[in-house]
């Protein structure tokens, strides 16, 4: 077994899925071109949102690098929209109503994701003590005799 892979945790995937599952909810809420007929079709569109990202999504980031890098990352909302739209296209009692509904839908989802993600996250902070090097004099300066300083890593 390698040692660099992880074991899947249903309860983080549990977590991203109720995650996007709020953010859906909400999207549908906020906007009047996506809603949902029952629970169990916004249930549904999330599962199958999911498994777009999975699958279709890297395909979709490679070929659209260069669209990516060129609008600075925002490029990768678009390919969320399209995901979006083609959920709502495809999951029976899931409609979103046009591009800009799809759009508007990704925004509010990586949104509530962001937000959930920075409030559930701790920080990662780690504090290392280094020693100062004294600098070498050069032509009569004064001698630094340095000490132990904190440095925090971020």
């Amino acid at each position: 077994m390698n040692p660099n892979k992880r074991p899947l945790d249903f309860r983080v995937l549990f977590k991203q899925w109720v995650v996007i599952a709020a953010g859906v909810a909400t999207a549908s809420f906020l906007s009047d071109g996506i809603h949902f007929e029952s629970a169990s079709n916004l249930i549904l569109a999330v599962l199958f949102i999911s498994l777009l990202n999975v699958f279709l999504k890297p395909i979709l980031l490679l070929f659209g690098l260069p669209f990516i890098m060129m609008t600075l990352g925002l490029g990768i909302l678009f390919i969320n929209a399209l995901i979006f739209a083609l959920a709502g296209y495809l999951v029976p009692g899931f409609h979103v109503l046009g591009f800009g509904a799809a759009f508007w839908g990704a925004f509010i989802v990586s949104l509530t994701t962001l937000l959930v993600n920075v409030m559930l996250s701790r920080p990662k902070i780690t504090v290392k003590k280094s020693q100062s090097r004294a600098p070498r004099s050069a032509g009569g300066a004064k001698e630094y005799r340095g000490k132990l300083d904190d440095v925090i890593d971020v």
